[in-house]
């Protein structure tokens, strides 16, 4: 050992016996994230979230504000004032009030309710694209993280090839050509690298933009890409069924179907007239006697009956009926994709892990040993190394893919945890009317 490297070594022993030293200069532990610590995390800072539950109270609020009362009116009435220099013939007031008929107030709030039960449909499904946003984006970083491990090999056994190739073509063993292609091989492992560390970035800036908050510069996190591989895949049609009877997307249409179907209903009790009573009492000055008034009137639905907006609210209806179809019909068909993705990334699975995984390194352990006993060069370790190494490398992407597979069918299809959540209120004449109904 060297003077220098000595005394390096005296200072700092003598440095972790001062008392409290130790816990001052230590590394500080990185902080940890599991995948139930992320999920926590995007349920409070992912926005669209916040945005989905204010679009339930924006409905709750609408039936709120549908089925209350009219509001009576108090006027003030004077009558020939002035007459002959007085105060006029007649001074007093009177209240109005409309009476709503025909359950119309009733009809109105239980629409908007029923909106609400669309918007609390609508963050369900936005609560699938968010988790399946984050669970997808952990496996990805996890999967960065590994490759990037691999990658460093695989450039570091390219390195030592390029290196041995070198000395053999300085004793004669190998050609120019063999030290160019070991050259270009070199930057073929460089390149790859530098490409998994740009990847390993993106992925983890993609999982912070979902969760809503920065995870810092470093930390650790919890988990492994082995995990949750079920020994028995479910059967097609099982899945499927449980996707089309429980998928959020399914169920809000249903409930949009119900909203229109009291739209209607409704709409169709538009025409029947409020009646508006008035009374009111006041002084007749010219008499000097207390009077008092009374008057009901209705408004007679004659030419307007409503006629158009029913015929809105019918084709609505329609509409309606027919993206329920619509809905269930694209979801099989984006299973029937996906399924058929899992199946196959299943498969490629389970014959890396159980078949070509270990055969390669079997193969590189053998070769090892052959080289400890003189009758394979050290070029044939070194390529049977990379062989296994980029089969690792290869079992990882179809770890990854499987994994997508698996969250978008336990997560019924939904995706991209960015987006804005789904309104449970399309723009229409129906509801652009100054009181809500």
């Amino acid at each position: 050992m060297s003077i220098g490297r000595r005394c390096t070594t005296v200072v700092l022993l003598m440095l972790l016996c001062i008392p409290g030293l130790t816990q001052e200069v230590g590394v500080k532990s990185l902080p940890e994230y599991d995948l139930q610590a992320l999920r926590a995390l995007a349920a409070e800072h992912n926005p669209t979230l916040k945005q989905a539950l204010q679009l339930i109270k924006g409905e709750e609020g609408k039936a709120l504000q549908a089925g209350l009362w009219p509001n009576p009116t108090i006027a003030y009435a004077g009558e020939q004032i002035g007459l002959d220099g007085t105060a006029g013939e007649f001074q007093g007031g009177f209240i109005r009030q409309r009476i709503v008929t025909g359950g119309k107030l009733g009809l109105s709030r239980d629409k908007y309710e029923a909106r609400a039960d669309v918007a609390r449909q609508n963050l369900t499904s936005q609560e699938f694209r968010v988790f399946n946003n984050v669970n997808t984006a952990f496996y990805e970083l996890l999967a960065a993280d590994a490759k990037l491990a691999l990658h460093e090999d695989l450039y570091n056994l390219a390195k030592d090839r390029y290196k041995t190739i070198f000395e053999l073509v300085n004793i004669g063993k190998k050609n120019q050509a063999d030290l160019k292609i070991a050259a270009a091989d070199l930057q073929k492992a460089r390149l790859d690298l530098f490409m998994v560390q740009n990847e390993r970035k993106k992925s983890q800036v993609q999982l912070e933009s979902v969760v809503g908050i920065a995870l810092g510069e470093s930390f650790v996190l919890i988990g492994k890409l082995q995990g949750n591989i079920p020994e028995v895949l479910p059967e097609w049609e099982a899945m499927l069924t449980r996707t089309l009877e429980n998928s959020p997307q399914v169920l809000a249409a249903l409930k949009k179907l119900r909203a229109d179907e009291i739209t209607l209903k409704r709409e169709k009790r538009e025409p029947i007239p409020d009646i508006v009573l008035e009374a009111g009492v006041g002084r007749n000055l010219v008499d000097d006697q207390t009077v008092y008034m009374a008057g009901v009137s209705l408004e007679i639905p004659l030419f307007d009956r409503n006629q158009g907006t029913i015929q809105q609210a019918e084709a609505d209806l329609e509409r309606q009926r027919a993206e329920v179809d619509r809905v269930r019909l694209k979801l099989t068909h984006t299973f029937a994709q996906e399924y058929s993705q899992y199946l196959t990334r299943y498969k490629s699975v389970l014959d890396f892990e159980t078949t070509i995984l270990p055969r390669s390194e079997e193969a590189y352990r053998m070769q090892l040993q052959m080289y400890d006993r003189s009758r394979v060069d050290w070029l044939n370790v070194l390529n049977f190394q990379t062989e296994y190494l980029q089969n690792r490398v290869q079992l990882v992407e179809h770890l990854l893919s499987f994994h997508r597979s698996r969250i978008a069918l336990e997560g019924f299809l939904l995706e991209n945890g960015l987006q804005v959540p789904d309104s449970p209120t399309p723009p229409s004449h129906i509801d652009s009317v100054p009181q809500p109904r």
